[in-house]
């Protein structure tokens, strides 16, 4: 993402004007995207949004093991969603 350390990463959470739009502000600067989709029951993307690349990098959250918040991860979307 062109930083040289973790330093060059905002706190998402913490600015001002909220952490979604924080993200699509840093990630337009990297000519990257911020989309928020919901997954489906079974953990795949929903019918309407199966126009999304295979292979494409995402970023997956869920509930986190160590306490009663959120955790994400990096991932990668597969051929089947």
């Amino acid at each position: 993402l062109g930083c040289d350390s973790m330093e060059g990463v905002p706190n998402f959470v913490a600015a001002p004007e909220g952490y979604e739009e924080s993200i699509r502000t840093f990630l337009a600067a990297r000519n990257l995207e911020f989309q928020k989709v919901k997954l489906t029951e079974a953990g795949s993307l929903p019918e309407d949004q199966q126009t999304l690349a295979a292979g494409r990098a995402c970023i997956v959250r869920g509930t986190s093991p160590r306490g009663d918040f959120g955790h994400v991860v990096v991932g990668q979307i597969s051929a089947d969603g």
